[in-house]
């Protein structure tokens, strides 16, 4: 039996890999790993410079005038509270019964959604919306499609995504709000057979969403401990 704690560094945390320098030994047998507990901080963003999604042009009446939105993960009252803290003339909220949203904008004053990609997790078309009070076309995507966190190990074999093989230790939907952190004890932990069979020279742990899509933590640190194990 042997425990194994993996702390990142700051930078590329949510990619980052182990060496050791005394590889740890296996003998004859046949081994497995669970995941038994980790720290994450919800510190990806939904809007960014790196989407290209943080700007909100809008014109107020006569001019038009271009909002650059801080990077940062924006749910749709946090973005209300920006927007009205910079005086912009509209006002977002979500159609439960469709999953839309919903934009009203003050009369004469219009929003160029066409400008940048703020649009896409809004749900709305890239053009230019003029009524008083306009729907967007698709679903909101606030989230920016991060649904769901998969767990990487490369220690790990015999763990499936969709029809293609991988090395998924665990997965969880975030349940705590963006900037807190996300405490995992995986009860009962799920032991998978190590691919390994003599020496474990390194370890590569991953974070990505549910369609194996690499994301920013933002050089927030990560910790991961493993449980290795005879079967």
């Amino acid at each position: 039996m042997v425990l194994l704690t993996l702390t990142s560094e700051k930078k590329d945390s949510e990619n980052f890999e182990v060496y050791y320098n005394s590889p740890i030994a296996l003998d004859d047998s046949n081994y497995e790993v669970a995941l038994i507990g980790c720290n994450i901080w919800f510190s990806w963003y939904n809007i960014s410079h790196e989407y290209s999604n943080k700007y909100l042009r809008y014109r107020n009446g006569r001019d038009w005038e271009r909002l650059v939105l801080p990077d940062g993960y924006y749910n749709i009252e946090l973005l209300n509270y920006y927007l009205k803290s910079n005086a912009n003339p509209v006002d977002f909220e979500i159609n439960e019964i469709t999953s839309r949203c919903v934009a009203r904008l003050k009369p004469g004053h219009k929003i160029d959604f066409s400008d940048g990609k703020l649009h896409e997790i809004l749900g709305f078309e890239a053009k230019v919306i003029d009524q008083d009070k306009a729907e967007g076309k698709y679903p909101i995507n606030i989230s920016k499609g991060i649904d769901r966190i998969l767990i990487h190990c490369s220690l790990v074999e015999n763990s499936y995504l969709n029809n293609v093989k991988s090395d998924v230790v665990y997965s969880f939907v975030p349940q705590t709000p963006p900037g807190s952190l996300i405490t995992l004890n995986p009860n009962p932990p799920i032991y998978l057979p190590v691919r390994e069979k003599r020496l474990i020279q390194s370890i590569r742990m991953q974070i990505t969403d549910q369609n194996n899509r690499l994301f920013e933590l933002n050089d927030e640190p990560v910790t991961f401990m493993l449980h290795l194990r005879r079967t």
